[in-house]
């Protein structure tokens, strides 16, 4: 029952905490929903790349 639990209240991810921060700083109007939206999918995809690359690279240097 406690996996059950923690499964649905996850942290959130960079992606859109990112988001929230430039919404609020003015760059992304919350009236346009769907540019949230998109930028939220856009730098979760970015940042994915960069957690996997850095994710590669500290593996390298582990395996040495």
């Amino acid at each position: 029952m406690k996996h059950a639990l923690t499964t649905h209240f996850n942290t959130p991810s960079h992606a859109c905490i990112v988001t929230l921060l430039l919404a609020t700083l003015g760059f992304l109007s919350p009236a346009s929903r769907g540019a949230l939206l998109t930028t939220t999918i856009i730098l979760f995809v970015l940042l994915s790349f960069v957690a996997g690359g850095s994710a590669v690279a500290l593996w390298g240097v582990m395996e040495r």
